[in-house]
């Protein structure tokens, strides 16, 4: 039987706090605190798989030469949400744009 593995992490929440404001249209201002979760790793575990594969598909369409530099790597940030969803650092809902380095060298063969 296989031991059940969990992961400890530090989350941000957004905490309603009520605010006296004379003369304005808040009742209230959104502050961040950190709270601890504990997910469970297979949830993790499955939708990092799931991402990767997903990240791999679009990665096999990419043309991997341009003229005489070949694709060497391919480097992306993600970020595991309380839930232990994974998605890119980052969101296009949100007008927040993420970043993916690629780094090509020049190729060896001689034209």
């Amino acid at each position: 039987m296989r031991d059940h593995f969990t992961i400890e992490i530090i989350s941000d929440e957004l905490d309603e706090v009520p605010v006296q404001v004379e003369r304005s249209l808040f009742s209230s201002i959104p502050s961040q605190k950190r709270v601890q979760k504990i997910i469970d790793a297979e949830v993790v575990s499955k939708n990092l798989s799931k991402f990767s594969e997903s990240f791999n598909d679009v990665l096999s369409q990419v043309k991997s030469s341009v003229n005489q530099y070949d694709l060497s790597e391919v480097e992306v940030s993600v970020s595991m949400n309380a839930k232990g969803g994974i998605s890119f650092i980052g969101s296009a809902e949100g007008g927040i744009g993420t970043t993916i380095k690629l780094k090509f060298k020049k190729n060896d063969i001689e034209n």
